[in-house]
């Protein structure tokens, strides 16, 4: 927009470029948070642990908060990220063993007992033995190496055994008895709508052919002068068509 006046041009340049400020901040704080957004959502080592099929049923059913979800960028960098976490704290920090005693005396009656100090990750009594720090460390090692070749070879993969327990329990639900009624109803259904189709399609070629020998009987009594016929057979017709609009 152009102004006579000088002055009123350069308030209403300033005008819009303080305007095109406010809108460039509105921007780049969008374009963060989207980006923080989409970081938190695939480069988490935990959404990926979840089956493939789970994680595109979040997209498309809360697509407002997993619309960048990428099975391909999560699965990897699960994969990654807990297969060095296992290997840098499971095997060489000891897991989550403290290395300390978790353990006080306390006295019940004339006897002296123990009892744990503290709650250790992930919220159970005494933290985890070497043992057990050693066993899901190399679970998570070798799972992790798995996956993320399947993620490089375009084939993404959740947590094994959730991914195989998702599988397991989908066959299940197929062959179940619910499901098998489910698919009867439906297939009884199917059958019914063609039914009704057949039958709308025969009652509608019927009321075609009658139509056009109506017409033609309506024809040729205007031909042979008959009026009062012809408009017999026209209150007919207004009728059949009607019907025909119903079918």
């Amino acid at each position: 927009m152009n102004f006579q006046n000088d002055l009123y041009q350069k308030v209403y340049s300033e005008y819009k470029l303080e305007k095109a400020s406010d809108d460039s901040k509105k921007d780049l704080v969008k374009r963060v948070c989207e980006f923080g957004k989409n970081l938190a959502i695939n480069y988490n080592p935990f959404i990926g642990l979840l089956p493939v099929k789970t994680q595109k049923n979040l997209k498309d059913n809360y697509r407002k908060t997993f619309n960048s979800l990428d099975t391909t960028a999560t699965t990897l960098a699960s994969a990654i990220g807990l297969g060095l976490g296992a290997y840098l704290v499971g095997l060489n920090l000891d897991g989550f063993d403290l290395g300390f005693n978790m353990m006080q005396k306390i006295r019940v009656g004339y006897e002296l007992a123990e009892m744990p100090k503290y709650i250790s990750f992930p919220l159970i009594w005494g933290g985890f033995s070497k043992a057990v720090t050693d066993a899901v460390s190399y679970y998570f090692i070798a799972t992790s190496a798995v996956r993320a070749a399947a993620g490089l070879a375009g084939r993404p993969l959740g947590d094994l055994v959730l991914e195989s327990v998702s599988y397991f329990t989908g066959k299940a639900s197929k062959r179940s008895r619910f499901m098998k009624e489910k698919k009867e109803e439906i297939i009884k259904d199917e059958k019914q709508l063609n039914c009704a189709k057949s039958f709308t399609e025969v009652q509608r070629k019927e009321c075609e052919d009658t139509i056009a020998k109506i017409s033609k009987e309506r024809y040729n009594a205007l031909k042979a002068g008959d009026q009062e016929k012809a408009n017999q057979l026209m209150t007919r017709l207004d009728s059949l068509i009607k019907n025909m609009e119903t079918l």
